[in-house]
């Protein structure tokens, strides 16, 4: 018996073209689902918390429109009077600065009052010739007028003093009357 003895070479399939594309086209395929899946729960999430958010801010709106004071006309809502009180606080702002421009280094604004066209302030200084400095200072500003020392005292800070140890402050409260032309073209 002869053996068949075959001295070809075996030809191991090759690889197609049309089975590469396949295979490309599968991988392109998983990858492309596996990013829809991921930005899907991604955005899912997402939506759940910004639909949280929406439904406390509702209740949040709810509560503030029925708590709406009585001195609000039907007519204004709360966006106008916010910019109202930003026009005011604006207006302040320009007092308020005029007022830090005069002190002293060693004085303090302690208090500040608005009341349409007066203000009430109340300062604190290391020695009186600070105070009255900051007083002429003030009564030569552009921005108010009618300056008047309403209280001038001196306390010690802290405990009674033992002896001359402790140097006493002095406290000043002053109303000033606002000008009526700084009022309409003043405010920042």
């Amino acid at each position: 018996m002869i053996h068949e003895i075959n001295l070809l070479p075996r030809k191991e399939p090759a690889i197609t073209a049309k089975k590469l594309i396949l295979i490309i086209a599968a991988a392109v395929w998983l990858l492309v689902m596996t990013l829809l899946l991921v930005n899907y729960f991604s955005y899912k999430s997402d939506i759940l918390m910004l639909n949280s958010e929406q439904t406390r801010l509702t209740t949040e709106l709810a509560l503030l429109n029925s708590a709406e004071p009585d001195t609000l006309t039907e007519d204004s809502t709360y966006s106008t009077a916010l910019i109202e009180a930003e026009t005011q606080d604006n207006e302040v702002s320009v007092y308020l600065k005029e007022l830090v421009r005069y002190l002293p280094e060693k004085g303090y604004l302690v208090q500040f009052e608005w009341n349409e066209d007066l203000l009430v302030v109340q300062h604190q200084f290391e020695t009186l010739n600070h105070a009255t400095s900051y007083i002429s200072g003030i009564k030569g500003s552009e921005k108010f007028s009618n300056v008047a020392v309403e209280k001038l005292e001196s306390y010690f800070p802290g405990n009674e003093p033992e002896g001359f140890k402790e140097i006493p402050r002095y406290l000043v409260t002053l109303h000033l009357t606002v000008l009526e032309e700084e009022k309409t073209d003043g405010a920042e």
